[in-house]
């Protein structure tokens, strides 16, 4: 079924978004409260979540009469954050295919982010929930990375002259060198970054590499530094290198074109890919009380799917959250606000 705003929200002829069938809840209270239970039927469906639903004190129900949201019995409802991907294709420009592995040239495929309606990029990585993210099959994908997944390089020597850190003294700040010559053949340095545990193994982080001098074997991350420094022997990595696209389940984003390239895991006939772009919650309920979710599929953004703030009585039920940049469900203060039975993945 299609539903329009005009409709009166019946089963054969529902509402059109979510924010019609608030302000229908709204109305049965406009006359004083509820002198019934309301529900909101969701049909089946994957509705994409642009700006996040917000349920405040207007939309609250009581102890004996909540006010409940639920996927219609039987039927799948997907919230989803983020643009579903289509249209790939194998990677045709010369320029692109002579930076791929030889075994790449043949599997990689490529995509315009910006045709296919993506507006927001993101950044390689983030603090602030802009990170970009690529899906498949409900899994996250790799950015191209060397080593691959599972392999480490280690810091091959701390240059001296560096700031050293004020309780590290044996650690410098600014720069430390890698063995190896692989970052030789990359032909584009600007965006290539780093992660690693620098100096302990419960503190890591991803930084930006403002210089990488091939001669010297040096890497220069951008300011602010790791804030232990860096330790001789200590592993990581380098992200975010075309070049580096070499096995199935990578990706790479360049941010100049907005090309996306990617080396499926499997046929991308049969696979959904999404692509993130929504930065705050799918869900707010901020001092909403006796609120109750069913049943909902919670999908694909950068952000959290749940906030409830200063609420009482509220309840998340038999949800999925998969797939999320932040906090799958947070609850900032109120009482008697419970999560059951929801699977929680990805």
């Amino acid at each position: 079924l299609t539903g329009k705003e005009a409709n009166p929200g019946t089963k054969a002829k529902p509402f059109g978004t979510l924010e019609r069938a608030r302000e229908a809840v709204r109305k049965l209270k406009a006359g004083g409260p509820l002198k019934e239970p309301a529900t909101v039927f969701v049909r089946a469906g994957q509705y994409r979540i642009r700006a996040g639903l917000q349920l405040t004190s207007e939309d609250s129900g009581s102890e004996r009469f909540p006010v409940t949201w639920q996927a219609m019995r039987g039927e799948e409802v997907r919230f989803i954050g983020g643009v579903r991907l289509t249209g790939f294709k194998l990677v045709s420009q010369p320029a692109i295919l002579e930076r791929l592995a030889p075994a790449a040239r043949t599997q990689v495929l490529e995509l315009d982010l910006k045709a296919a309606g993506v507006v927001d990029l993101g950044a390689v990585t983030s603090a602030t929930g802009s990170e970009a993210a690529l899906i498949c099959k409900g899994q996250y994908m790799t950015l191209a990375r060397y080593p691959n997944r599972g392999d480490w390089l280690r810091i091959a020597s701390i240059p001296e002259g560096g700031t050293k850190h004020e309780y590290e003294k044996l650690v410098h700040y600014g720069r430390f060198t890698y063995a190896g010559d692989r970052p030789s053949g990359w032909k584009d340095l600007s965006d290539v970054w780093v992660h690693g545990y620098w100096v302990y193994d419960w503190s890591e982080q991803y930084q930006r590499v403002q210089r990488l001098d091939l001669e010297k074997k040096e890497i220069w991350p951008e300011p602010p530094y790791h804030i232990y420094g860096y330790k001789k022997g200590q592993r990581f990595y380098f992200l975010n290198v075309l070049e580096e696209l070499d096995q199935p389940g990578e990706w790479y984003l360049d941010r100049q074109t907005g090309m996306l390239y990617f080396w499926p895991p499997g046929p991308i006939e049969t696979a959904e890919v999404t692509f993130p772009e929504l930065q705050k919650p799918m869900l707010a309920l901020d001092h909403a009380s006796f609120v109750r979710v069913r049943g909902v599929i919670f999908e694909c953004s950068r952000a959290g799917a749940v906030l409830i703030k200063d609420g009482t009585h509220d309840e998340i039920a038999g949800c999925t959250v998969r797939n999320m940049g932040d906090t799958a469900i947070d609850i900032q203060g109120g009482t008697y606000d419970v999560v059951r039975s929801c699977d929680i993945y990805e």
